[in-house]
């Protein structure tokens, strides 16, 4: 079985808090790494980022990311595949309501296949077990998913990856070159 995280991975919730909040470029290489977009940058709060996620619309019009396509092919061809989602369950403020309507939105709108398959949970660890994969740009989401006794795959991201300027590629070809060499071992299992 593999699950599949949503955001960072299949569409661009960073890319959406740019246009919302109309700010340019949240990450470059002084911040790489810093998975909390409040953190990364001085010029967004936490409450602008609240007023972003209570609306439905951030989430459903955010855009597909360029390998999600890719991706999701490249892992139905191994196994069952789940979206294994984390809403924003922060503030009890109608946030995660907006959040859980959105996704499903979204999922229908790109991929409407996966709307049986799609799982909101707030502990992605508690779906892992031996023969469990999970890909996640959330380098702390992976590792509690393999502590728990899942396999994992971390999609490096400028949000995720402190090492991220570092990489010989970027982008799609990089999330290209991880699958390339990370779904081999999934296959093997």
């Amino acid at each position: 079985m593999i699950y599949v995280d949503m955001d960072g991975v299949l569409c661009d919730l960073v890319g959406q808090v740019e246009e919302y909040l109309a700010s340019d470029g949240i990450y470059n290489e002084s911040n790489y790494g810093t998975y909390k977009i409040q953190e990364a940058t001085s010029h967004i709060d936490l409450p602008m980022l609240y007023s972003c996620f209570s609306d439905v619309d951030f989430w459903s019009n955010m855009r597909e990311l360029p390998w999600a396509h890719y991706l999701l092919k490249k892992v139905e061809e191994i196994d069952d595949v789940y979206i294994l989602s984390r809403p924003w369950l922060e503030h009890n403020d109608g946030a995660s309501e907006a959040c859980l309507c959105g996704k499903i939105e979204w999922i229908t709108a790109y991929y409407p296949r996966f709307l049986g398959r799609l799982l909101f949970v707030d502990k992605k660890e508690d779906f892992a077990h031996p023969k469990a994969v999970l890909i996640d740009d959330n380098f702390e989401n992976c590792q509690k998913f393999a502590d728990a006794g899942g396999k994992t795959i971390f999609l490096p991201t400028p949000w995720g990856d402190k090492d991220y300027g570092r990489r010989e590629a970027s982008g799609f070809d990089l999330v290209r070159k991880v699958l390339e060499c990370e779904l081999k071992i999934v296959e093997s299992m």
